[in-house]
């Protein structure tokens, strides 16, 4: 699997990518995936947060998981944590 799936803050969207990215808006910080709005910070510090869980869930191999009974991979899906 090349990718992970994030459901986004809101719940109204579940987004494959392969790019997550933080954007500065003054008063707040956007986390962003494949141009999609997928979070949104009061500080820096905490987009920089969530983007390490996201890092450490990718690293840790939690983006897949093997299902016994089928003997298939699926994919697992990272939600994005409120402010």
């Amino acid at each position: 699997m090349n990718g992970i799936w994030i459901r986004s803050q809101d719940k109204n969207r579940l987004i494959f990518t392969t790019n997550v990215y933080i954007s500065d808006y003054g008063n707040f910080t956007l986390v962003k995936a494949d141009s999609r709005i997928i979070g949104e910070y009061p500080t820096k510090e905490r987009a920089l947060q969530v983007l390490d869980e996201i890092q450490g869930y990718i690293a840790c191999g939690t983006t897949e998981a093997h299902e016994g009974e089928t003997g298939t991979w699926r994919g697992v899906v990272y939600v994005m944590p409120e402010s």
